[in-house]
């Protein structure tokens, strides 16, 4: 990972730090969980759709009826 991830294991610490990442390494982080990026770019989208994958990767996937209920990015 990039160095403002080096010693952030926790997930949460990984989730507060989003915000505060250069874009650059938010790209980084994104080509690590998916296969390409997004046509539209927004910030706050980005940093969503990596919390909610660094999430399902650390506690595994959502429930369907979870997925139901929650808005997607």
């Amino acid at each position: 990972m990039t160095d403002s991830w080096k010693g952030k294991s926790s997930i949460a610490a990984q989730l507060a730090a989003l915000p505060n990442l250069p874009m650059g390494e938010l790209w980084a982080l994104w080509d690590q969980h998916f296969p390409r990026r997004p046509l539209r770019v927004v910030r706050r989208s980005l940093e969503g759709r990596l919390a909610y994958r660094l999430q399902e990767k650390a506690r595994g996937v959502c429930l369907p009826m979870s997925k139901r209920i929650l808005p997607t990015a």
